[in-house]
């Protein structure tokens, strides 16, 4: 993306501020997603306290465990990715100045 400064600097700090920006509401999005499962926690706690069917409780359990885990491997791969494409725009904007 073409900057109107002349100045590298303003080039680099754009850049850095976008990163910073992209990474905080992805951040957001996925903690939400976490709190989602601390509150699927709750849901398999009450279910045992109520005497619902083990197998139900196990159930509601691995999906838990399933949304976390698919969670935080998509979370890996979004703050990698991030990482890379504005690593690469960030080498473009400096090695142009």
């Amino acid at each position: 993306m073409p900057t109107t400064s002349t100045d590298p600097r303003a080039s680099l700090l754009g850049l850095s501020w976008k990163f910073v920006v992209h990474v905080g509401i992805g951040s957001l999005l996925f903690a939400s997603i976490v709190f989602a499962v601390v509150q699927l926690s709750h849901v398999v706690a009450w279910m045992e306290s109520q005497g619902v069917s083990p197998w139900a409780v196990e159930l509601t359990r691995g999906m838990e465990y399933l949304v976390f885990f698919v969670d935080a491997v998509l979370f890996t791969i979004f703050l990698g990715r991030t990482a890379w494409v504005f690593g690469r725009s960030m080498l473009t904007a400096e090695i142009a100045s």
